[in-house]
């Protein structure tokens, strides 16, 4: 079975935000995904927003 699901990491444990339906000791594989809005926070500002806006769609953002 695989899925994906949402976690918060806090005092070296994750804890799952949806009840789970596994058992107790199971053996998983996780794979890290940081959030995207954590690394982003601040970069995009009311400020600056149109000036991106108009780079992207302009295609000078590739």
């Amino acid at each position: 079975m695989s899925r994906v699901i949402k976690a918060i990491y806090k005092e070296g444990v994750f804890k799952p935000l949806e009840k789970l339906n596994l058992k107790d000791g199971m053996m998983l594989e996780l794979e890290i995904k940081e959030n995207i809005t954590g690394k982003t926070k601040g970069i995009i500002s009311k400020d600056n927003i149109d000036d991106i806006i108009e780079e992207i769609e302009g295609g000078g953002f590739l």
